[in-house]
């Protein structure tokens, strides 16, 4: 399935009157790094931009700026940010508030959904005059038209004809050659033979084979997600704390079984109300957005990285609520937070968890509902299976063959129901 790639360009003005654009999508990958630094995608030559200053990633909700926990950090509308989803006509900002003096580095978002393809000598498609003095031509194109109708009409007339006369002379043959059949019938009919006197082995058994028309019908899951953009969903059926999930994709307009799992849910069941600290996992249906580990199982999947630092933010009053941080970082305002390797993949506790989007993507820290729940996930755990306080449970096992389906281009779903 092909799909139009709508340009995501950037104009990027350094500060010293050197200007240059790029289109992320050109790159021909998910993640694009920028500063100062040859080593980068796109290298900005200025001051105020750190060696890895930053980097374009393309997520479910389409290309996020990163800061890279730069020295001057990124400005959009007056307010620094450590990450944020871009729009057309956006402005970020590069400027080093310490130093005066230092150029300020400007990037300008430009994403041509309607492009239209313009001369490149002339700002406006030319127009032709009509030649007011010169005569038009009578067009000869009906008469010809009219004369191809008559002909083929004739043709017509004329083919039915001979279909006609060749019907009649088949049905004539066909009635002769059945009386001349007869007659031969006839004239050469053996006289009766009693079939006790074949011999066995010239008598040959008719053998009639029945070809079965059985049709099997086939079961259809008992839920499928509203959302059209989805080739993947994961359906969790609870009852109680404890889950049978199941993974279908999409084959033309059926959904196929691809794998089942066991697994188990919230301490204090499912809920449509979801709140901080209440011990339920949500009821409904979420995308699938991002996975995270501390090695890259080689999945289709988005994949983020855990390292030590790694925290997921459930403070309702940081602006980065629910989002998947690092706790040595410059613009940390958060005073509580799931440290994500000693809680979940030290020892080997789990291999990969994947941000069930509950109450936001996982990613982009401005669009979760404070004290709507945070750090929900998809967890391969491996060891014990219990009840949890909210995230979805199931073996390592299960979540490596669950990864080798799952496919970000896919669009994943669950539903918890």
């Amino acid at each position: 399935m092909s799909e139009k790639v709508i340009p995501v360009v950037i104009n990027i003005y350094n500060g010293t009157g050197s200007v240059f654009t790029v289109d992320l999508n050109s790159f021909g990958k998910n993640k694009v790094t920028f500063g100062n630094s040859s080593a980068n995608d796109i290298v900005i030559d200025s001051p105020t931009v750190s060696e890895n200053h930053g980097y374009f990633q393309f997520t479910n909700v389409g290309w996020v700026v990163f800061d890279n926990q730069s020295k001057n950090g990124i400005v959009v509308n007056s307010t620094k940010r450590k990450d944020v989803k871009l729009s057309n006509g956006m402005e970020i900002r590069i400027a080093d508030e310490d130093n005066k003096t230092l150029p300020a580095v400007t990037m300008f978002v430009d994403i041509k959904e309607d492009t239209v393809s313009v001369s490149a000598t002339s700002s406006e498609p030319k127009k032709e005059e009509p030649e007011a003095t010169k005569p038009k031509k009578k067009s000869k194109a009906p008469i010809i038209i009219a004369i191809i109708l008559v002909v083929l009409f004739v043709l017509g007339i004329i083919g039915f004809l001979i279909l006609g006369a060749l019907g009649i002379l088949g049905v004539g043959a066909f009635a002769l050659f059945n009386k001349k059949t007869d007659i031969g019938v006839e004239m050469t009919m053996a006289p009766y033979v009693d079939i006790t006197e074949i011999p066995a082995e010239d008598v040959t058994e008719e053998i009639t084979t029945e070809v079965s028309t059985t049709v099997v019908p086939v079961e259809l899951p008992e839920r499928v997600p509203t959302a059209m953009y989805c080739e993947q969903f994961i359906l969790a059926k609870c009852n109680g704390t404890h889950t049978t999930i199941v993974l279908y994709e999409k084959e033309g307009d059926i959904w196929v079984e691809k794998a089942t799992a066991n697994g188990r849910v919230g301490k204090n069941g499912i809920t449509e109300n979801k709140h901080e600290g209440d011990g339920c996992t949500p009821a409904g249906e979420f995308d699938l957005t991002f996975c995270c580990g501390l090695s890259d199982p080689g999945t289709a999947m988005s994949f983020q990285r855990i390292d030590s630092y790694s925290v997921w933010v459930d403070d309702v009053n940081s602006r980065y609520y629910n989002t998947l941080q690092q706790s040595d970082s410059y613009y940390k305002d958060w005073s509580s937070a799931e440290p994500m390797y000693s809680s979940y993949f030290k020892n080997d506790r789990h291999n990969y968890c994947i941000n069930i989007a509950a109450n936001g993507d996982g990613i982009v820290s401005d669009n979760a509902s404070p004290g709507c729940g945070s750090v929900i996930t998809l967890c391969g755990k491996n060891d014990t299976l219990t009840e949890t306080q909210g995230c979805v449970d199931i073996s390592g096992d299960d979540m490596l063959i669950f990864l080798d389906y799952l496919d970000s281009a896919k669009n994943p779903v669950i539903i918890i129901y």
